[in-house]
């Protein structure tokens, strides 16, 4: 149950927020944020692979590129494609223990995507998390298309 005082403090967030459109529907209102929001989570989803991911990798610094161990090169290569792969190759490729050696590859992988990890995740959840995020993106993206 809400309190009054937690009441009171929605209805002034509310009135905030209202007052950026005079005159006009609450419907009008509404819409309007869900477009935005949905607008700039688009945005936000669709740069994180092409921005995020290859200058990461490719920083002079960066500490996966000096780990030939942990690292390989086809991660990037991967990681650049994977819009164009489907769900059912990516979970294929995060299988595949010659690319991805270890459950730390998959974490650093995951870190690289935007996707927090927890300490006791095995393989199989983890690369099964990637994919519904990646599957999830997707549909947030082609939802998005659909109202603009």
């Amino acid at each position: 149950m809400i309190k009054t005082h937690e009441l009171i403090s929605f209805a002034d967030y509310i009135i905030k927020i209202m007052s950026y459109y005079p005159g006009k529907s609450v419907d009008f209102a509404l819409d309007d944020i869900l477009s935005l929001l949905e607008e700039k989570k688009s945005n936000e989803k669709l740069n994180v692979v092409r921005t995020q991911l290859s200058p990461f990798i490719r920083q002079k610094n960066n500490p996966l590129k000096d780990d030939s161990n942990i690292f390989d090169s086809r991660i990037n290569d991967f990681a650049n494609d994977i819009e164009n792969r489907t769900p059912e190759e990516i979970e294929s490729i995060l299988n595949d223990a010659e690319v991805f050696k270890n459950v730390g590859t998959i974490k650093l992988f995951a870190k690289i995507l935007g996707i927090k990890t927890a300490g006791r995740q095995n393989r199989l959840t983890l690369i099964k998390m990637i994919v519904k995020t990646i599957e999830r993106s997707r549909i947030d993206k082609t939802i998005g298309n659909r109202s603009s």
